[in-house]
């Protein structure tokens, strides 16, 4: 159905083609509805970690919060761009995959928390959907980014210990680059830190 209007002008002339892209608004405030349940499912998460610290938080508030509204944009669009670029079963597998970095973006830009929920939990998951071709690598190299991605981080932040004597890296980030590297092997690890290294160099100026 999604790909009836690209062979040609012919199709695109046609009725049922002219009803399918009335109907394209709705995806992109579909997805950024599903942003908003991954707000709450972020929320969730960092007030069980103050639980379990013994701090009550309340996370509701009349202010407006600028990362909830970041995150359903930046939602909307990804999710909406796999929709009509990916097959079907690939897009469900980046549903997965981006909805677990949103979640992981909104606990950590607010609370510096990145749960084993949307990291460690799903790398199982990872490695079986590349095993039957659902993912951007092959079992092989989903397997091996996923061992790639959380030792290369354990490895650097155990020099910086013992040159420094002080922690450097998160447990969570090395979980997080883990995940990362199930989804899309050694190439992925590769570019989030690339990405990640520019992003701090910039920031921390």
């Amino acid at each position: 159905m999604r790909s009836s209007c690209l062979p040609g002008k012919a199709l695109a002339k046609t009725g049922a083609c002219r009803r399918i892209r009335e109907l394209n608004i709705f995806y992109p405030i579909l997805f950024f509805c599903w942003g908003s349940l991954i707000n709450s499912f972020a929320n969730y998460l960092i007030s069980k970690k103050f639980q379990l610290r013994g701090i009550y938080c309340n996370l509701t508030s009349k202010k407006f919060n600028w990362h909830n509204l970041f995150v359903e944009i930046i939602s909307a669009a990804t999710l909406t761009y796999a929709f009509y670029t990916m097959p079907t079963l690939l897009f469900l597998t980046s549903l997965l995959f981006f909805s677990a970095l949103l979640v992981t973006m909104r606990t950590d830009m607010e609370h510096m928390l990145i749960s084993e929920a949307v990291t460690l939990s799903i790398i199982p998951a990872g490695i079986a959907l590349s095993y039957f071709n659902y993912t951007w690598a092959t079992w092989q190299m989903s397997l091996a980014g996923a061992v790639t991605g959380y030792f290369s981080l354990w490895i650097i932040n155990k020099l910086f210990f013992i040159v420094t004597k002080k922690e450097g890296i998160g447990a969570g980030d090395m979980d997080l680059l883990a995940m990362i590297g199930s989804f899309t092997g050694l190439l992925g690890i590769w570019f989030s830190i690339l990405v990640g290294s520019i992003t701090a160099s910039i920031f921390g100026i």
